[in-house]
Parts: structure tokens; C-alpha cells; sequence
């Protein structure tokens, strides 16, 4: 039951995209939010919650574990559909990636702040500003929380991840006052030219815009369980991004595509960083060169792989923490039912 503090508010918002399926253009949780107290009056919906002494659950990070009693009181209050408050949050397709709905694993996939500690509590973003400004009111999708969405599927431009002006990380908390289309830090608008691509148009593996409807025929390679197929592509990134394994794939650049040696050489340069850490268009060149990889399974992995000297899994880990589709013993079995390009490795010498 809402107690007597728990005062409806004079203005309600619709959050937008939520009509249709369960897709990329839906509005975060926290973009809901800050447009909700924009429209009451309030500096920042941390403001809008705390006047509501029951409803001062965290909401910064887009994924509340549960939907609590207090998110329920506030879907009540705005009378919200529960499956449209669902859609809003990231629970349901992170549990996909990680095969689990404990939320200290899904931070992984978030773009990283915590070289920002200034940005507590809140949620860091890459953003279209083509899909802010041509939206008749602007608002910020779930889907740009994620460090893997690097490219709008929309326009085919590279993601903003801070501002061109100041070079502020884009970020949304409860105390932000600025409109979502401006900078927090400079109040700058983020027109359509304020960020140029540094390709024409950018291209990025159709799987990771296939995120909220997983099948396991649209992967390249073929599992039992989704989950297992993004715990394994997410270590293989891991490993790409690691300026040893950089600089063992720089020697043999030979069975490289030339597009890929500016990446590797840049990565090999700096010092060890997470997929998260890196600068966003590190880390969509880096999903293009593991999609390449991936292509010709498993010859094309295996061959260079075993050229370059890089194992993907040290040769004592344990079976239970192994993506099957990475373990010698798979990689066996797939290049034994590979038509072709196989011949020349011997998998049973080699430990990925």
C-alpha cells in the first residue's frame, strides 16, 4: 500500500519505445527518470525521490537486481505496465550474456567509469547524437550503457562517448540538470556535426545488435546454451586486448588484413586495459577483428593463434570455467567436421 508521504506527481511521462518489442530504441530506466523530474520541476530526480522517502532505491546503474516494492509503488503512481518498467532496464538481456541475474557480473558489459571517480552513482553512456536530435524529444536509449554497442545501427556512425568540446565522459545521474541533448560539464548541444566519424560508415558483427532476441543460429558458432557463446567472445576480447597478445599478433601481421595492424599496434603500445577501458573506437575495431576471427571456424583462430604463440585459456583452468566452444577438446571436434583449411595444424599439440 503507498503510505501518505508517497504524493502523486503532477506530471506524468510516458517512457518512449516501450510500445513495441523489447528492442535497442527503448529509453533507459534512469533517461525516464531524469525526464520525469524535468517535467515536475525538480533538479535532478534524485531531488523527485528523496521527497519520497520510500522510493530511494538505486536506479543509477539500470539494472535494479528485482523489481522491488518500491519501483512497484512507483509504477502504481505513474501507472506503468510492469512489462513496460521491464523493458526499461537491462536484467533481462544481461542474464542472457552471463547466463546469471547477479548483478556484480553484469557491470562487465558497462561502459567503464571508474577512471572517473567524480561519477559515483551514476551511469556513464555512448550516445547518437543524430538519434537525440531527430527524436522529437530526446532521450537516451538502455542500449548506450553497453561497452560493446559501439555503432548506431541507425545513422552507421561511431558512438559519442564524450563531449567533442571538453572531452567530458557523457554520464547520467540523479543530479543532473541539463537537458539529455548538452554536456553537463560545458552545457554544449550535441548537434549533428559535433562528432565526425572517422570512417564513412561504420559496420559491426549483425550478433550484437541481436542482443535482445538470442537465437543460437544468428552466432557464428553454433552452442548449446547462448549464454556460454558471450562468456567465450567475451574472453576472446579479453585477450585481443591484452598489448602482449597485441604484440604477438604484430609478428605475424602477414596473416593479418592490413586494416587490423593500426589496431593491434595501438593496443600493443599502451598499457593493460580492459575492453572496457578503451577509447570506443579501440573497442569497435576490436569486435571487427574477433568477428573476423571467428569467420572460417575454427581454422582461421587456430592457425593464427598457434602462429602467434597466444594461449586463450591457461593450461590449468579448470573445465567448469571453459566456454566449450573454446576448449581444445571443441576445437578438436569442429575442425574435424570442417570441410577445408585444416590440415596444416595438429590440435592435439596445441592449448589455446
Amino acid at each position: 500500500m503507498i503510505g501518505p508521504k508517497l504524493q502523486p506527481l503532477l506530471n506524468r511521462v510516458s517512457p518512449i519505445g516501450c510500445t513495441n518489442t523489447d528492442g535497442p530504441n527503448v529509453e533507459s530506466l534512469t533517461s525516464w527518470l531524469h525526464r520525469l523530474a524535468e517535467a515536475n520541476g525538480y533538479s535532478g530526480y534524485i531531488g523527485m525521490l528523496r521527497e519520497r522517502p520510500s522510493l530511494t532505491f538505486c536506479v543509477g546503474n539500470d539494472v535494479p537486481y528485482k523489481l522491488s516494492k518500491q519501483v512497484a509503488q512507483f509504477q502504481h503512481l505513474m501507472n506503468l505496465p510492469n512489462d513496460v518498467l521491464t523493458k526499461m532496464h537491462l536484467n533481462h538481456p544481461l542474464s542472457k550474456l552471463r547466463g546469471s541475474d547477479h548483478l556484480q557480473l553484469h557491470y562487465q558489459w558497462f561502459v567503464r567509469s571508474d577512471d572517473f571517480p567524480q561519477l559515483s552513482r551514476g551511469s556513464r553512456h555512448v550516445i547518437c547524437t543524430q538519434c537525440i536530435n531527430e527524436a522529437p524529444i530526446a532521450f537516451w536509449r538502455k542500449t548506450w550503457r553497453l561497452s560493446f554497442w559501439t555503432v548506431c545501427p541507425v545513422h552507421r556512425v561511431l558512438m559519442l562517448q564524450n563531449c567533442p568540446r571538453c572531452m567530458w565522459p557523457i554520464f547520467l545521474n540523479g543530479k543532473r540538470i541539463e537537458y539529455l541533448h548538452r554536456c553537463t560539464e560545458c552545457s554544449e548541444s550535441f548537434h549533428k556535426d559535433s562528432h565526425e566519424p572517422e570512417d564513412s560508415a561504420f559496420e559491426m558483427p549483425k550478433y550484437i545488435y541481436n542482443i535482445f532476441a538470442h537465437t543460437p543460429e544468428a552466432l557464428p558458432v553454433k552452442v548449446t546454451d547462448v549464454s556460454q557463446w558471450w562468456q567465450g567472445f567475451r574472453r576472446l576480447v579479453g585477450v585481443v586486448c591484452f598489448p602482449k597478445n597485441a604484440s604477438a599478433l604484430m609478428n605475424v601481421r602477414e596473416h593479418i588484413p592490413d586494416r587490423y595492424h593500426a589496431l593491434l599496434a595501438a593496443i600493443s603500445e599502451q598499457p593493460p586495459l580492459n575492453f572496457d577501458g578503451h577509447a570506443i573506437l579501440i573497442r569497435h575495431k576490436v569486435l571487427c577483428f574477433v568477428d573476423w576471427l571467428l569467420h572460417a571456424w575454427p581454422s582461421r583462430y587456430v592457425n593464427l593463434f598457434a602462429k602467434a604463440g597466444i594461449r586463450c585459456w591457461p593450461a590449468r583452468t579448470p573445465d567448469h570455467f571453459k566456454p566449450n566452444w573454446l576448449t581444445p577438446r571443441s576445437l578438436r571436434t569442429a575442425m574435424t567436421v570442417e570441410s577445408q583449411g585444416i590440415a596444416s595444424i595438429d590440435a592435439t599439440e596445441w592449448n589455446p
